[in-house]
């Protein structure tokens, strides 16, 4: 095992088994790593000890991915993450089993003729919890909640695509937008600066029909004070940010 410290932090990687993960990155050097054991809780990543068969493989990898993303449904798209298992009629057969032994609920949308799919407990926290007021999130290009592209686009009437590998001549917005949710919408989009002591942003551009109230430019003015303070930015939000968002 090698490890190298700089400024009390190090890179660590084990040369038997390669499980390396990245931990954080430091303003503009090197990310660092360590053991993705040591970052995720082992019960998230580890499947069973061993598969009694093709069948018991596939239902745990269908529950597994329906947890990452959330809600799926079944059609082939960036929730199922390749083609693992392209034929729907296995999949079905998965989701109608995991529905039965109860640990998946059927959730159907209004104007949607496809059923999604969520774990039981989810949805039981879910409806059980008190409502919170709304709140302001920068989405990642590859998070979780937006890897089917196809699913978000009819459940939230948005359409997003990551422009890094689109030649700029052709890009709609910018080579790494990031989506922009309000309680329960996606409101808007913007492209970051890169600058080495604020947080800046290049462009933003609103949904159509988004009405600004004075409680979404308070949401707004905390997501990206939290979101500076994430990337390190000594001084904060440059003052422009705002001005570019009117």
């Amino acid at each position: 095992m090698n490890r190298k410290y700089e400024q009390d932090r190090y890179v660590r990687v084990d040369k038997a088994t390669e499980r390396i993960t990245s931990l954080k990155a430091v303003g503009f050097a090197p990310k660092v790593f360590d053991l993705i054991e040591n970052i995720i809780p082992t019960y998230t990543i580890q499947p069973p000890a061993a598969f009694t068969s093709e069948h018991d493989f596939f239902k745990w990898y269908v529950y597994r991915r329906i947890a990452s993303v959330g809600m799926l449904w079944n059609r082939n798209g960036g929730g199922w993450f390749g083609t693992l298992i392209p034929d729907k009629t296995t999949r079905q057969k998965i989701f109608d089993e995991l529905v039965g032994e109860g640990v998946v609920t059927i959730i159907e949308v209004e104007g949607i003729t496809e059923n999604f799919y969520a774990k039981t407990v989810d949805m039981e926290n879910s409806l059980g919890a008190e409502s919170e007021s709304k709140f302001v999130k920068f989405i990642a290009p590859l998070d979780n909640l937006i890897w089917d592209r196809d699913m978000v686009s009819k459940i939230f009437d948005f359409d997003y695509t990551w422009e890094v590998y689109v030649p700029s001549a052709k890009r709609k917005y910018g080579y790494y937008v990031l989506p922009v949710l309000y309680g329960n919408r996606f409101i808007a989009r913007f492209e970051p600066e890169k600058n080495a002591t604020h947080f800046c942003i290049r462009n933003w551009w609103w949904e159509q029909d988004v009405v600004v109230t004075d409680e979404l430019n308070e949401c707004i003015e905390d997501a990206t004070e939290k979101f500076a303070a994430f990337l390190g930015k000594e001084q904060g939000v440059h003052e422009s940010v705002y001005r570019t968002m009117s």
